[in-house]
């Protein structure tokens, strides 16, 4: 499954990739830079955002079944086996998702902070 976030970067590689808009041919040559860039301009940026959306995403899944079903849905697999979500997201991407079955509350922690 590719979250927002994964397509959001994909489309800014590629178009990295396509140039700069430059439509003559240049003879400069470019120097190695040693400064570390990321997307987002900050370490992290893609990984803090990718972690958000997935909270948020996680929270409108457990709110539709709680509006559908009167009560919040035990465990996130629960959400996965009403079809609220494709699939339990994965806690390996330096951050965590947790859900709270009595509540229905989603928290992040990690490379986001969420709520």
């Amino acid at each position: 499954m590719i979250t927002r976030a994964a397509a959001a970067l994909i489309a800014v590689v590629v178009a990295g990739a396509c140039g700069g808009g430059d439509d003559g041919p240049s003879s400069e040559k470019r120097a190695d830079s040693t400064t570390i860039t990321t997307f987002g301009g900050i370490a992290g940026g893609a990984q803090s955002l990718a972690c958000a959306q997935d909270a948020r995403a996680l929270e409108k899944a457990a709110d539709l079944y709680a509006a559908l079903h009167g009560e919040p849905a035990p465990s996130i697999e629960a959400l996965v086996a009403d079809g609220m979500l494709e699939e339990v997201p994965a806690n390996n991407h330096g951050y965590v998702l947790t859900y709270d079955g009595t509540t229905g509350k989603v928290s992040a922690a990690g490379a986001c902070t969420y709520p």
